[in-house]
């Protein structure tokens, strides 16, 4: 019985050290619940929209609705705008439709091709905007990079 004791002791003692060494490890979400376990009200702030961030650039979007109503809508709807996958959608059908597409259209409308995963459109959507300026490096290196990854 006595050996028992010993085992859980040891192992509850492992466990706790292990939980708090992972505390402290320096990575984003343990900087974001440092933040949001501040005293002060305007680092909680922070903490709690930095986490609203982090579930948003992790595609976690019904997480990071449970953080809106403690949010200003103000400080997220643009990130919201440029990342929520009903608002690229709805963006990329505004392009696609839209007549005389200059190449800075062409590229938003492969980035956001991209996001969504559709990444054979967005391949033609870059080439397309190479096509019609075929001297800017950036559209260049971003086709011939999207290219090789795209291929097997």
């Amino acid at each position: 019985m006595f050996r028992f004791k010993i085992g859980v002791v040891i192992f509850l003692s492992i466990s706790i050290i292990y939980n708090l060494y992972q505390l402290f490890i320096p990575n984003q979400l343990n900087t974001i619940r440092w933040q949001m376990a501040s005293l002060s009200a305007g680092e909680r702030y922070v903490g709690r929209l930095n986490l609203w961030y982090y579930f948003a650039q992790n595609q976690l979007w019904d997480q990071a609705k449970k953080l809106e109503s403690e949010l200003n809508s103000q400080d997220i709807a643009y990130f919201y705008s440029l990342h929520h996958p009903l608002s690229l959608k709805k963006k990329v059908n505004q392009l696609v439709i839209k007549d005389n597409k200059t190449t800075d259209d062409y590229v938003e409308l492969a980035r956001i091709q991209f996001l969504l995963g559709m990444n054979t459109a967005g391949l033609k959507s870059l080439e397309s905007a190479k096509n019609l300026d075929p001297i800017r490096q950036d559209i260049a290196q971003s086709y011939f990079e999207a290219s090789s990854f795209s291929s097997p």
